[in-house]
Formats: structure tokens, sequence, C-alpha cells
């Protein structure tokens, strides 16, 4: 938790983060909720390529459950379907990408 910690207090100094909290249901304590809520798709995208996401990304690899993750916008939410697809593009425009594995 204190790893999680880290990430999430770094997130809410990046720019355009208006909200970076974890939570876990009381019914559930293993399984934990990371919301994130960001000004613009600009500010998100630009933090899914980020060495902070990448820290999270290693944390939910080595988690027993996998979190629940969600991204808030002005537009509506999106889940972590969408940050591997925004990774994903951003590394196929990479030469050096093919080796990374998120």
């Amino acid at each position: 938790m204190a790893a999680l910690q880290g990430v999430i207090l770094a997130t809410r100094r990046e720019d355009g983060c208006r909200r970076c909290v974890v939570s876990a249901n009381s019914g559930e304590p293993m399984r934990l909720r990371y919301l994130e809520t960001w000004e613009t798709e600009e500010s998100l995208r630009h933090h899914l390529q980020s060495e902070q996401f990448e820290r999270l990304a290693r944390l939910m690899e080595s988690a027993l459950e996998a979190p629940r993750i969600e991204f808030t916008l002005p537009a509506g939410r999106r889940g972590l379907e969408y940050a591997l697809e925004a990774r994903g593009a951003a590394m196929a425009s990479e030469p050096s990408s093919a080796s990374q594995r998120y």
C-alpha cells in the first residue's frame, strides 16, 4: 500500500490531475478501486505515458487481485481498456516499443 500511496501522491502533482484516490469496498477489502480525474483527455494521455503510470502498471501486475481502474474526464469515464489502448497506440509509433509489456 505504501508503494501505491507514492504513485497517488506523484499523480496528484501532475498537470491536469484533479483527483487521484484509492478505496476498498468493506465487502471485498482486498479488492481496490483506483480513480483518477483529469481536466482534459490530453492530460490523461500524457499521464498514461508517464513513469507514474508505469509504476502503477507494475503494481497492478503484482497484485493478488486486479484493482478496478477508472479515469474520469469531462466527457465521461474510461477504464483500464482505455489506458491499454492509449499506451498501445503510443508504443506502436515508437521503434523500441516492441520489447515493452505495458
